[in-house]
């Protein structure tokens, strides 16, 4: 049977991730509210806000966490990197990524031009990857 598109959306919803994925959730964002859980690939996702902050938060089969990414302000950006940003454009959007080894930041700009181009650096500023949008 053929899926609708508002069944599709209300499906991924549904997803029961194993009882280690949820609790080792819980034991990082005790305040984790309003939980969406879907499968990507070989991963759990998790959405849900934390402090009024949403979060995308995501779990191997084991429950361990490989990434988590918050929303976050400009003001929360290294200044290094904000001066770069600034370089290129003007900052629209900028995702906290945390991994355990390393966080970076995922900033859309948007240049003189009007375009917009997704901008991945990390800590020090080192631009990892830029793409248009």
């Amino acid at each position: 049977m053929k899926r609708n598109f508002f069944e599709s959306l209300i499906a991924g919803n549904q997803i029961n991730p194993p009882d280690s994925v949820t609790k080792n959730l819980m034991l990082r964002f005790t305040n984790a509210i309003n939980i969406e859980w879907y499968k990507k690939g070989q991963y759990f996702e998790a959405i849900f806000y934390s402090q009024q902050i949403e979060h995308i938060a995501r779990f191997n089969s084991d429950g361990e966490m490989v990434e988590y990414k918050i929303n976050i302000p400009e003001s929360q950006i290294p200044p290094v990197i904000v001066s770069q940003m600034n370089a290129i454009g003007e900052i629209m959007s900028t995702v906290l990524i945390n991994r355990p080894s390393e966080i970076n930041y995922e900033i859309i700009v948007r240049n003189k031009v009007l375009q917009r181009l997704v901008v991945l650096v990390d800590e020090q500023g080192t631009i990892l990857e830029r793409n248009f949008l």
